[in-house]
């Protein structure tokens, strides 16, 4: 009552609806609703015309009869589509561990590449990743950013992957340093974030030859990152093997049970608690927002370098951040990006510092005049040169990467309460009654404290019944079953039983008799409990009575 009550206040007192229009909806909702009903009003209608096409290579999805008039309707149309298909527990396993010199040196490469439910691909890479890139990996000395070597993410036969050795960095993208040459305890840090970039690079370097992979999951644990998917060439249920839907889950109807049934809840609770982009973190940042809500603040810092008029190079900056009054703000997020504004890295996410910054390639320029060429490089706190093997520097200072991207969140005095509003709610909904067409209820005023009774008049709303009417039937059937020892003739008298039969009404409450049935009981609310258990009682008595000999 309290619900309904809330409804109708919303619509007809806030909002003063015609009725004439609100008999018109209801009109047009019954009409469209018998007419939906009719084409999947029964469990087998909807067999066989959404569950059968969506989860076999029998039929196809139709679309159902147009519910309001159209002289440019074509009518119903027919497509397939499928929904699950098998898939593997997890097609592909990456595991990173760093070790002392905080260069990653067991990276760990499983695959299904089959989906048969196991792996039976496993690649080790040969060479340790002081860096870790979109698609591939910088594997340096030891603790150091000497004697650096590039690979790239490639796949071999039967769609395994590994690494293959590239001449420079400029066949790789978004790079950045791991080992302790450019800081302390990075990638454990930052675990789940260099997960999702080894993980993703090796997914897209495989879904760049097999396209027709498809990803439907990612879990992460402390070391490694799965993923989960199928192939849509050959999406179909195995009849012998597990069915896995794009969820991940055999069972996603454990999504609607209050208790999670067997979804690993906790575990994946704690593996969100690691990532700050999960939705996890994203639910609790709103919930942060709404008790103390903060204005978001953008800019960016950009700097290009050209030939200048009388030869050499200039350096121009372009800086919106200067200008904003960031007076009560805090750097909230920043990435770091290479000279065309791609391929950036998060140095600061959620607040909090990630210790990690770009390795960007160089920048070669000529001077068509001179004909000199400059190779330039950011590093940060310097923008530099190298011109005849030798290494200039063009400038020095701070935030000198060639793109910054920056958003900050900044107080803004306002704190926004809801207990008022909590307050009114709960005072229509607990006081809301309705007698006849007049709906009464209490109006609370938080300023003053008191109560006002109100009252508004409801147009008519139809009765609905509290369950699915159904009728019940009899009718004449043969009974011929042959079992191992005899048929039924030898133990009856007759071939010849009376079948009863249970059958929806429908939305027009009407008995679906059909030749040679006999109505036993009309469209009723029917409560048959008792009889079934009378019924099973007798078969468990009758069982535990019967005496097998040999």
């Amino acid at each position: 009552m309290p619900l309904i009550a809330i409804i109708f206040l919303a619509l007809f007192v806030s909002c003063p609806a015609s009725w004439a229009q609100y008999d018109q909806g209801y009109s047009a909702g019954t009409s469209a609703a018998q007419s939906i009903m009719s084409e999947i009003g029964d469990g087998s209608k909807i067999n066989d015309r959404i569950q059968v096409p969506l989860t076999s290579d029998t039929g196809s999805l139709t679309t159902f009869e147009s519910t309001y008039s159209d002289p440019n309707d074509l009518g119903p149309q027919s497509f397939n589509v499928r929904l699950t298909s098998q898939s593997s527990d997890a097609f592909l396993e990456v595991m990173a561990q760093p070790g002392p010199t905080g260069d990653i040196n067991t990276l760990i490469v499983r695959q299904d590449t089959d989906f048969d439910d196991s792996f039976d691909a496993v690649y080790t890479s040969p060479v340790i990743a002081s860096g870790v890139c979109a698609n591939g990996i910088i594997s340096c000395n030891p603790g150091t950013w000497n004697g650096c070597r590039f690979y790239e993410w490639e796949t071999g036969p039967g769609e395994t992957v590994h690494l293959s050795q590239v001449g420079d960095i400029t066949s790789l993208a978004g790079c950045y340093c791991v080992n302790s040459s450019c800081g302390s305890n990075l990638v454990w840090s930052n675990m789940a974030y260099v997960l999702k970039d080894l993980g993703g690079g090796i997914v897209g370097t495989i879904q760049e030859s097999s396209p027709d992979i498809l990803v439907t999951k990612v879990s992460t644990d402390t070391v490694s990152i799965k993923y989960y998917g199928q192939k849509s060439s050959s999406a179909g249920i195995d009849q012998g093997g597990a069915q896995m839907y794009f969820s991940g889950s055999e069972s996603p109807q454990d999504y609607y049970n209050p208790q999670c049934g067997t979804l690993p809840t906790g575990q994946e609770v704690l593996s969100q608690q690691g990532d700050p982009s999960s939705p996890y973190h994203q639910i609790r940042r709103a919930y942060d927002a709404r008790l103390n809500p903060r204005e978001e603040k953008t800019c960016a810092i950009s700097h290009t370098v050209s030939i200048a008029p009388r030869g050499g190079l200039t350096l121009s900056t372009h800086d919106t951040c200067g200008s904003l009054n960031l007076s009560g703000c805090a750097l909230n997020r920043e990435e770091l990006c290479d000279y065309e504004n791609k391929n950036c890295v998060l140095s600061v996410l959620d607040g909090n510092a990630t210790g990690l910054s770009p390795i960007c390639p160089p920048v070669s320029m000529i001077d068509n005049d001179t004909g000199l060429s400059y190779v330039v490089y950011a590093t940060g706190t310097t923008v530099t040169y190298d011109l005849n093997s030798v290494s200039y520097i063009l400038a020095s200072g701070s935030d000198l990467w060639w793109n910054i991207h920056r958003d900050y969140l900044c107080d803004t005095g306002v704190s926004l309460s809801a207990d008022d509003a909590l307050d009114r709610s709960n005072a229509v909904s607990g006081s809301a009654s309705k007698i006849g067409n007049m709906i009464y209820y209490e109006e609370y005023d938080p300023a003053t404290g008191l109560s006002t009774s109100r009252s508004s008049e409801l147009p008519d709303v139809p009765n609905y019944s509290s369950c699915e009417m159904a009728c019940k039937v009899r009718k004449i059937s043969s009974n011929t079953q042959a079992g191992a020892e005899a048929n039924t003739w030898d133990y009856q008298n007759s071939i010849s039983s009376i079948e009863v039969i249970y059958k929806a009404c429908g939305v027009y409450r009407v008995c679906p008799v059909e030749p040679g049935e006999t109505i036993l009981q009309d469209c009723t609310c029917t409560d048959e409990f008792a009889n079934a258990v009378s019924h099973m009682q007798v078969m468990e008595d009758a069982a535990n009575d019967m005496i097998c000999a040999p």
